[in-house]
């Protein structure tokens, strides 16, 4: 069994919230938390994967405190996923809104709560929704592979474009091809491909932010 201490530094008016958070998260954990004069300590014991996975857990309920905290100030959009989701009709990946606010510098956060936080506005952020569901529709039966069609919902976005119209593209740069059923395929790393659009089409976006 591994044992292992984590030391958290909290702002004080986000401590109660955090462990409150925490305990909510690690339901069936074996975990202990302390509140200490200048921190917060979180034995936790287990196997090492599971000890890691409650250290990846700690990270994103820091980080999604903060950033609540910070929308709080700012009057950042929260918007339930399922709200969402009946908003469009329909279901996209939630990595790629996540992936789309990064390359354009939001903040995007799926909170614990199932609902996202983003500095994005409602409208923004519904528009990017609805074009993915839009293209992930469009190019289902046509394309193969998660990356190729995240990549494809991606550009699409960024670019305002049909799903055909980035196919046509990604075959211009030669990134993609077609299978012995005729479906398309990526044949290149997704980042690398999204880099090189980037420059080509001048678009404003930080790819080294995914």
């Amino acid at each position: 069994m591994t044992i292992r201490r984590f030391r958290i530094k909290v702002d004080k008016d986000l401590r109660e919230q955090f462990i409150s958070r925490l305990l909510d998260v690690f339901k069936g954990e074996m975990v202990r938390v302390n509140l200490r004069e200048d921190h917060v300590e979180i034995v936790a014991y287990g196997s090492e994967d599971s000890v890691k996975s409650l250290w990846s857990n700690i990270k994103s309920v820091l980080k999604e405190l903060k950033l609540e905290k910070e929308a709080k100030v700012k009057g950042y959009t929260r918007v339930s996923i399922r709200g969402l989701y009946q908003a469009i009709g329909g279901t996209i990946p939630m990595e790629i809104l996540e992936i789309i606010s990064k390359l354009t510098g939001e903040k995007f956060i799926i909170t614990s709560d199932e609902a996202i936080l983003t500095s994005m506005s409602e409208d923004k952020l519904l528009n990017y929704a609805l074009k993915a569901r839009d293209v992930m529709n469009e190019i289902k039966y046509d394309v193969r592979g998660k990356a190729c069609k995240n990549l494809i919902m991606i550009m699409a976005s960024l670019m305002d474009l049909t799903g055909e119209e980035v196919v046509d593209i990604l075959k211009r740069f030669n990134a993609v091809e077609e299978d012995e059923e005729g479906k398309i395929m990526l044949v290149e790393n997704w980042k690398n491909v999204l880099r090189k659009v980037i420059k080509e089409f001048n678009i404003k976006a930080d790819i080294e932010s995914v």
